[in-house]
């Protein structure tokens, strides 16, 4: 399949022709005070009411899976351990979920049986596990996604230190940002998706702007074909950048999680449509996470979060639309 020659992002409130939808969002935990908030309620359903209707006939709806499912629970000794019960996989399949990523620093908690344990409860569910496998080659590899609008490839890698095991390619683990085996899977969906969609956990946490290490690795992937770029791990939300037809979000922030400082409250939904002519339409819907569970934040919150990511997004400027999101466009 041939790339398309360019790849625009419009600024027009609609856009002619069929798209496939995306929504994604960042962190999610169901361990430590979200894990109380569970307990305390006997409803884990709850944490996602705010979300539910947002993803309702959505193609794709992703996010980063912050601990395993597994009934070994953690098994690292490390500052922060996390392992959620099993049986809650179903709220994540109940709440619209079908991707989660499990490229990330916790990916090891409840150890590599644990990963690929928790790799099977989201599968019995409905949902695809993103960047994890019983070796190296698997964890890289791109999942397909057939829409009535084309094919979307997903894939997921986590650029930070593992915490508790070595990696080895050889056997259960989460796929490397830094390794070629990921690069080579890129570039093979590249030839064989209408979209491709990574999703990586990088940065620094709790810092509002993206590291000139996640910048670097964001122009890789793009040079690699890559047409949306989601990421997560700051906690916090960071700057959205276009590079060429490549549309990164650094970091979407938090969505279900315990942390309550007012930075780490505040969270984002990217919704994108991936037009066949490859002119997607990109928006953004802030939201705001209370007792754990987030919403849509009113327009009085609401605005001076996008006004805020605006300030620190360099020729990107949002303008708001009548359903609550914002519509993201780049300055020539």
């Amino acid at each position: 399949m041939l790339r398309p020659a360019a790849l625009f992002f419009v600024l027009l409130a609609a856009a002619a022709g069929c798209a496939a939808d995306l929504v994604a969002g960042g962190d999610v935990l169901l361990d430590r005070g979200v894990r109380e908030v569970i307990e305390s309620t006997g409803d884990p359903a709850r944490l996602f009411a705010g979300l539910s209707p947002l993803f309702a006939g959505t193609d794709i709806v992703l996010a980063n899976l912050e601990c395993p499912l597994a009934t070994g629970g953690p098994v690292i000794h490390k500052p922060f351990m996390f392992c959620a019960d099993p049986a809650w996989a179903s709220a994540l399949g109940a709440a619209g979920f079908t991707a989660l990523s499990l490229a990330n620093n916790h990916a090891y908690d409840a150890g590599r049986d644990g990963l690929l344990e928790t790799a099977r409860h989201l599968r019995a569910v409905g949902i695809l596990p993103l960047g994890a496998g019983e070796n190296q080659i698997e964890a890289c590899r791109a999942h397909f996604v057939e829409t009535p609008d084309g094919t979307v490839a997903l894939l997921a890698c986590v650029d930070l230190p593992l915490e508790g095991l070595a990696p080895l390619d050889s056997l259960p683990g989460p796929a490397d940002a830094s390794s070629e085996l990921f690069f080579d899977a890129v570039k093979a969906a590249r030839l064989q998706a209408d979209w491709v969609v990574v999703t990586v956990h990088w940065g620094v946490e709790h810092v509002p702007y993206a590291h000139q290490r996640q910048s670097d690795l964001a122009h890789r992937l793009a040079e690699a074909g890559v047409d949306v770029i989601l990421g997560h791990h700051p906690h916090v939300i960071q700057p959205v950048e276009r590079i060429g037809r490549t549309l990164v979000f650094y970091s979407l922030g938090n969505l279900v999680f315990d942390v309550a400082t007012p930075p780490s409250r505040e969270a984002l939904l990217a919704r994108i449509k991936l037009h066949r002519d490859r002119t997607p339409v990109a928006e953004l819907l802030p939201l705001l996470i209370v007792d754990c569970s987030p919403a849509a934040a009113g327009l009085d919150d609401g605005e001076p979060i996008v006004r805020r990511l605006e300030g620190v997004s360099a020729g990107v400027n949002f303008h708001s639309l009548d359903d609550g999101w914002w519509r993201v466009s780049f300055e020539p």
